[in-house]
């Protein structure tokens, strides 16, 4: 979505840096190397073409905020820094706020969060910050015209805390649920199997609680795939959500593991209400939650100075 707009150049390295780069969050001596790498990447293509904006998805124990500041000098470029599960990177691990993203606001020019409620903790801290939830994209996650309903409820996410509760509790009520990723015993799905795995649900479960419970919660990626993929969804209730959905219209949520149980039992049985929401959600989805959206809202907002 970004590259329809700008030249791009995307550095990530899975062995030392980026999403599976998994160092300790205290290794600073490793944090410096792989800092220094990542630096010198973005002065090399710098040199090339010249960099305006420097976009990331970082905390301060993932990067040196000494190199963030190099960057800028030698660059002269705006860093802007998308935050997902704000709530509980927001400081940090063990409580020190060098870890977070909280240890990296003076170098970051503008924070994106996926939390409102975050928002206001970093325009508080003196970081300007606006709301960019998760979205989705369409050459990924699509209905399949007439595809099969093979499984009544599917779950994509790790099998740890409260989620392996919620599916032997569905379990225990007699409804079979198909899960996938780390812990659970099928292992993870594939990314490119992910949409018609989605197609093939009567319902995808959502589970928006953090750790190991459902009132800590925040917005997810599968909150704007699923609904894109036309599946039904069902998750539980996340504040954020209600500005994004309308609940019981386009998507549905649930209170409780009890409540959970009982709507994912009434919605097996009513097929024509279910795939009514589902469709709902999809055109949601497809006209408000796709990252072309938010790419031309943001660079709207950059260009009119009111990010």
């Amino acid at each position: 979505s970004i590259e329809k707009k700008f030249l791009v150049s995307c550095y990530f390295d899975g062995d030392s840096y980026g999403q599976e780069w998994g160092h300790h969050y205290l290794d600073t001596q490793t944090k410096q190397i792989q800092s220094e790498k990542i630096k010198q990447s973005i002065l090399s293509a710098h040199r090339k073409n010249k960099i305006d904006l420097l976009l990331m998805q970082t905390w301060g124990f993932k990067i040196c905020k000494t190199i963030l500041k190099e960057i800028k000098e030698e660059t002269g470029c705006i860093v802007v820094n998308i935050g997902m599960d704000d709530k509980h990177s927001f400081i940090g691990k063990l409580y020190l706020s060098k870890n977070g993203t909280l240890g990296l606001i003076n170098e970051i020019d503008y924070h994106l969060s996926a939390s409102l409620e975050a928002v206001e903790w970093f325009r508080k801290s003196g970081l300007p910050c606006t709301y960019f939830p998760e979205a989705s994209f369409t050459k990924i996650f699509f209905p399949i015209k007439n595809h099969q309903k093979k499984y009544q409820v599917g779950l994509i996410g790790g099998a740890y805390g409260i989620r392996t509760k919620i599916h032997d509790k569905l379990c225990e009520s007699g409804i079979s649920v198909t899960a996938y990723g780390f812990g659970w015993p099928q292992g993870r799905l594939d990314n490119d199997k992910v949409n018609e795995f989605y197609n093939s649900c009567e319902i995808v479960l959502g589970i928006a609680g953090i750790g190991h419970c459902l009132n800590f919660c925040s917005l997810k990626l599968r909150d704007f795939d699923v609904p894109l993929s036309g599946a039904f969804y069902l998750t539980s209730s996340c504040n954020d959500l209600l500005s994004e959905y309308v609940v019981g219209k386009e998507i549905e949520t649930y209170n409780s593991i009890n409540e959970l149980v009982e709507k994912a039992h009434y919605y097996l049985e009513n097929n024509i209400e279910r795939e009514s929401i589902a469709q709902r959600g999809y055109r949601r989805a497809l006209n408000s939650h796709t990252y072309k959206i938010r790419i031309e809202n943001l660079i709207q907002k950059l260009v009119s100075g009111n990010l």
